[in-house]
């Protein structure tokens, strides 16, 4: 049995559906994108036929496509289908870490403002009356505060990598709300 010649358009065509439904978007979030990047004719019927090697891709749409994901017009039309999902893939992971180092910033920052916060928290329990109920709010915040302060980012990233990879070996995905069980939090309960 002969293999089939290969085609750029079907092989143009099956990325573009990896890629988008990789990224988890619908046909209609992907023209979306592909209009707002100058395709304006684009429709769902069209870029369904494009998928499935149907519609020869123009080189206009090729590019914005390009665009979108962030891959050579080379990656998405080669014999190596491996190309564009490693470029695609690639850039992905880039971005999640850009975000990643941002939130880590973002919460050293407020890390360093928490005792601030305990001192105009002391200061309004000291003024508060003898409500025992805002009295036992105000005592927890300023726990919450003091276990926020406490969370070490560099113990907390590595038992991220550590959970992951335990799920990657039992083929299992992560579960939010770390926060809640992070060490800081464990050892004031504790």
């Amino acid at each position: 049995m002969a293999d089939l010649p290969f085609s750029v358009d079907a092989a143009f065509g099956s990325r573009l559906r990896f890629l988008r439904e990789e990224r988890e978007w619908t046909q209609a979030q992907l023209v979306d994108k592909m209009r707002a990047g100058g395709i304006d004719y684009m429709n769902t019927s069209t870029l369904s036929r494009i998928e499935m090697g149907g519609r020869p891709v123009r080189l206009s749409e090729a590019r914005a496509v390009a665009r979108i994901f962030q891959v050579t017009i080379e990656a998405m039309t080669s014999e190596s289908e491996s190309l564009a999902i490693v470029q695609a893939r690639h850039r992905a992971a880039r971005e999640e870490f850009v975000r990643f180092r941002q939130a880590a910033e973002n919460v050293a920052r407020w890390q360093v403002k928490m005792p601030e916060l305990v001192d105009t928290l002391d200061e309004i329990i000291d003024e508060a009356d003898s409500d025992e109920t805002l009295l036992k709010e105000l005592e927890m915040l300023t726990l919450n505060v003091n276990n926020f302060e406490a969370i070490n980012l560099a113990e907390e990233a590595q038992a991220i990598v550590d959970q992951v990879r335990a799920g990657f070996e039992l083929n299992e995905t992560t579960k939010a709300g770390r926060f809640l069980n992070s060490s800081a939090t464990r050892r004031s309960r504790g």
